[in-house]
């Protein structure tokens, strides 16, 4: 029952009766968890924490509760870092979370912009994706991303990873494993506003020569510009 019920979350995911691709994965999994209708109206999370079929201690099912009710999903802008912490603001209300343990896990500075899912866990909040979206928007994308509301990582995923288009009309380049770099260059490959930062810079030089942007170029360039921007905004 449980392989029929995952096989009908997948087709729901994809809107076909294909397999899941490879770089779909984390957002199915994380759009499964949180948002497929299992078995009716519950959720595989809510239904795990009624019905505890793995036998979860008391303490584990009171975290899961925690979970269940208290996640959030959409935009939020880093607005500090400091010894493996930041501060994320919501952008629909501006209620901030200071996240721990991100050492390691994402490079990040103050203005950066995820697209992600956090929860607290343990009396602490905590990114719960794994495949979290890195957006470094310009003034005219911020307009576009507090009135574009983001409901669920399949939405990101399909519009995003998959469609190439949203949100802002940007472009999506994979740096690396479970991170992405969103630039603000067209999908049909005009430019916009341009801030020469590296990123910027890489794009264009990419554009101007008729190719895409190697990995080792994305790379180091977003390296580059997050250098730039820690610079400039410190805890």
């Amino acid at each position: 029952m449980f392989g029929n019920e995952v096989h009908r979350a997948m087709d729901e995911f994809s809107g076909d009766t294909g397999p899941i691709s490879e770089d779909a994965y984390e957002y199915f999994l994380d759009w499964f968890l949180f948002n497929f209708h299992y078995q009716g109206s519950e959720t595989p999370l809510s239904y795990t924490h009624r019905t505890n079929p793995l036998n979860f201690s008391l303490e584990d099912l009171e975290g899961l509760k925690s979970i269940l009710e208290h996640n959030r999903f959409g935009y939020f802008e880093v607005k500090a870092t400091n010894h493996g912490r930041m501060m994320l603001m919501a952008i629909d209300d501006s209620k901030q979370y200071e996240i721990a343990d991100t050492a390691g896990v994402l490079d990040v500075a103050a203005g950066d912009v995820f697209i992600c899912r956090i929860a607290p866990i343990k009396g602490e909040w905590r990114v719960l994706n794994s495949s979290v979206l890195a957006l470094q928007p310009t003034v005219r994308d911020w307009e576009i991303i507090r009135s574009r509301h983001i409901r669920d990582s399949r939405e990101v995923y399909n519009e995003v990873i998959h469609g190439n288009v949203e949100p802002a009309d940007l472009s999506v380049s994979e740096i690396e494993e479970n991170l992405t770099l969103i630039s603000e260059w067209l999908h049909e490959g005009s430019s916009k506003e341009d801030d020469d930062c590296p990123v910027c810079r890489v794009m264009r030089k990419a554009k101007e020569e008729h190719r895409q942007p190697s990995h080792e170029e994305l790379t180091n360039a977003f390296q580059a510009n997050t250098a730039s921007n820690k610079k400039r905004h410190m805890f």
